[in-house]
């Protein structure tokens, strides 16, 4: 069963480094605009404000792609290292929240490996938080005989210049103006 996308976010390709010029405009030899400290999660001193957000979207949503591929190839080990060791999860119902640590978290996913489930996310919006940015979508899932949809927040942080999974929602598809999530 194919799954289609529909995408609510910009589509830019990551930034590369722009090399360092000194005040006649030639550039100085072997400089980047990459910080040299120790920062991993810096951003290249030569980025504006618009240009850091649109380079930190496209950065997470090149990792969206990853973990979601990571997911429907059945890779348990790639998708268990998206998420950051405090990670914490939460599954809301009609009638109840499921509160995770990462460990709990990822055991419960790593049930749905091997059982050949693929997915497929739509509806994707991306809001920027102080300490990261929070994806919503609706993911589609197909075994073979079922399906099945929810709503998902992934809130990704820096970690080490990567992009990570901080906390993950996921809940039953909201109706018009509604949100499950309870952002």
């Amino acid at each position: 069963m194919a799954l289609a996308a529909v995408f609510m976010v910009s589509r830019e390709r990551p930034r590369t480094a722009v090399p360092l010029r000194d005040e006649r405009g030639d550039v100085r030899a072997g400089a980047s605009s990459r910080p040299s400290g120790d920062d991993p999660n810096a951003h290249p001193a030569s980025l504006s404000a618009a240009e850091t957000e649109a380079d930190d979207q496209a950065q997470v949503r090149a990792r969206l792609d990853e973990w979601l591929a990571a997911q429907n190839r059945g890779d348990y080990e790639a998708y268990a290292a998206f998420y950051v060791p405090g990670a914490r999860a939460s599954r809301r119902t009609d009638d109840r929240i499921l509160s995770f640590e990462r460990q709990p978290w990822l055991d419960d996913r790593r049930l749905l490996f091997g059982k050949g489930v693929k997915a497929g996310i739509e509806s994707i919006s991306m809001r920027f938080v102080p300490d990261g940015v929070v994806v919503s979508f609706v993911e589609k899932v197909a075994d073979g005989a079922q399906q099945g949809e929810a709503h998902r927040e992934l809130k990704w942080t820096r970690e080490n210049g990567q992009w990570r999974i901080a906390r993950e929602e996921e809940g039953p598809v909201a109706g018009e103006g509604e949100n499950c999530c309870g952002d």
